[in-house]
Formats: structure tokens, sequence, C-alpha cells
């Protein structure tokens, strides 16, 4: 009587419990970490590189919702005339299904420009979901990221029964409404010929790290299977409202100006495009140079110190701040032509 008993309360067990999943697999790991579980990671201080990638098999899969959080996550320059630094962390999360893939990636930088004047945290949030149709939708990025108990990001992920898929990046600040940083919502799995909620879901989840700097944090998640994912109400939607309003103005402004001054518009943006590019050029090779424009000055300075020693005579000195001086005024008023031809072609105009 007893063992029927046992046996009958297991079986009970097992009907009444919810779909259960498999346990977290880490598929692989490299690179440099000081801590990196699933939940939890910490890279070394300084200039390393890391990732680490996470996979879990889900039955009756319905939503997914995460936390990341940051103690720490820092830049530096390793020397004084390198002209700037970085520090990036990528959380990667990806869904996978018989014929269909979504992915949410979430990219943090920490970047130092031109010699400690400027420094700068971001965060930028991405998603794609991919098949026999592709879809894309780029995020939004925000500056100055606040790290935990004052900021932190959280994911969600769900399906419904009538085939729409919903996803939504966060960005959440202590004592106000959350910012939206990317989000979709629609019924696209017809599409991809599924017929019924999503099942035996493959999640990936990975971490990934380079450069100089440190990144201290950890992660919070949970796994839906026939429940339903609670998304946040009272979103900031900051970004892209001013985005949409200055996209629809132009194109309400297109429709009714004449073609002549269309034309006329078109060839002053021509002319504005082709310096911009002449512009980034020289960005570009002069981002090649700065870096190492400090070594090579001390050196200069310092030949001209030896050479006055020996010689007997403070000329060569005199000389190179005289050189110095002579290309920091050069530099500028190549600057002011510019500034004066822009200005010329906009008066003509």
């Amino acid at each position: 009587m007893i063992k029927k008993v046992v046996i009958s309360s297991i079986i009970l067990l097992f009907v009444l419990m919810p779909f259960a999943y498999a346990d977290w697999v880490n598929v692989s790991t490299s690179g440099d970490w000081d801590v990196i579980e699933r939940t939890t990671f910490k890279t070394p201080s300084g200039q390393y590189f890391g990732d680490a990638i996470y996979q879990i098999q889900v039955e009756n899969f319905t939503g997914y919702h995460a936390s990341i959080y940051l103690n720490k996550f820092e830049t530096w320059k390793l020397a004084w005339w390198h002209w700037d630094s970085y520090k990036n962390f990528m959380v990667r999360i990806n869904f996978t299904g018989s014929n269909w893939n979504a992915s949410i990636r979430i990219d943090y930088s920490a970047t130092i420009y031109s010699w400690f004047a400027l420094y700068d945290t971001d965060v930028d949030a991405n998603a794609w979901l991919n098949g026999s149709i592709s879809y894309s939708w780029g995020g939004v990025s925000r500056p100055n990221v606040y790290f935990y108990p004052n900021g932190w990001v959280e994911v969600y992920f769900s399906i419904t029964e009538n085939q729409t898929i919903n996803y939504g990046v966060y960005e959440y600040q202590a004592g106000s409404n959350p910012i939206l940083l990317v989000h979709y919502s629609n019924n696209v799995l017809g599409d991809f010929n599924i017929s019924k909620t999503m099942d035996n879901v493959t999640i990936t989840l990975e971490y990934k790290h380079e450069n100089v700097g440190i990144v201290d944090g950890w992660l919070e998640d949970t796994i839906y299977q026939g429940g339903s994912v609670e998304y946040p109400t009272n979103v900031r939607v900051l970004p892209n409202a001013i985005q949409d309003f200055f996209s629809s103005l132009i194109q309400t402004v297109n429709k009714i100006l004449p073609q002549w001054l269309k034309d006329s518009l078109a060839t002053i943006w021509g002319f504005f495009s082709f310096v911009g590019s002449i512009f980034v050029l020289v960005l570009n090779i002069v981002g090649l140079i700065m870096p190492h424009i400090g070594f090579i000055i001390l050196f200069w300075i310092l030949d001209a110190i030896i050479t006055s020693a020996n010689e007997g005579n403070l000329q060569p000195i005199g000389m190179v701040f005289t050189s110095i001086f002579e290309i920091g005024r050069g530099i500028y008023q190549t600057i002011a032509n510019i500034i004066e031809a822009i200005w010329n072609v906009i008066h003509f105009w």
C-alpha cells in the first residue's frame, strides 16, 4: 500500500510540475578573465581580451527576462602619449528555433578622446530576427552609463499564442522611468511557417570584452515556460522621438519645395559632403599620427638638449620650441581658412 502511494505521488509530482529545461552549458571560454561564470563576470585590469559562451535547451518556451548590472566599467591610457583608449564589453542573447533566429545585443563602451580631454561611457542596443525573411532594427546609443545601484539594463523577449514576437531593451536609472533602447512587436512568425508557439528553443548567452580597462558585473535572468513576460510601463523614448520628428519634418518640407530649390539644396549638400569627406580623411590621418606625436616631440626636445650640451649653444633648444610654435600657428591658420571658405560659400548662396 505504501509503495503504491509513493509511486502515485511521484507520478503526480511529474504531472503537476512546470516544464523543465536542462542546465546551462559552458560552450566555450577564451581569453583573459578574473571571474567568468554564467551570471558573474570580471575582467583583469589592463589590456586584455576575452569571450565566453553559454547555452541552454528550453521546451515550451514563452519568454525571457534579464537584468545586467555593472559595478565597475572603466578605461585608461597605458602611456601618457597615447591619443585615445577604449574598453568594449558586449552581451549577446540569441534565441534559435527550428527555422528562425532572434538576437539581442547590448554593447557597452568606455572611451577616452584627445589625451584625457574627453571621457565617455555609452550603452547601445540592437536586435535582429533572421530566417527565410530577414528583419533588422537598429538601436539607440545612450551616453554616460550609470552603474549599479544608480543604473542598469534590462532585456525582454516573449512570444504569444497569436504568433506575435516581442522584445525590448531598456536602460534604467534610479528614480526615473526606464529609457527605451530598442523594441519590436509584430505578428511576424507566420513568415517562418510556424504554426504554434515556440518550443525546443536554444538560448545562447555570450560575454565578450576587449582592449584597455576593467569590467565587473553580473546578470540575473528568468526563463518563462507557459507564463507571460511583463514589460515595463511609462517608458521614455527620447532619442527616437527626436529622430522621428526631424525625419517627418524633412519629408514634409521635401514635398512642398519647388524643384529649383531642391536642385540648389542638392548642390549645397554635395559640396558639404565633399568637404566633409576631406575633413574625415584629414582626421583619419591625424588619428594615425597623434598616438605617437607626444613620443616624437619628447625625443625631439631631448635631441635638442643633448645637441645644445655638446655644442655649448642654446640655439637648438630655441629652434625646437620656435618650430613647435610655428606648427601650431600653421594648424590654427589652416582651420581658420577652411572655416572662412565655408562661410563664403554659405554667404554666396
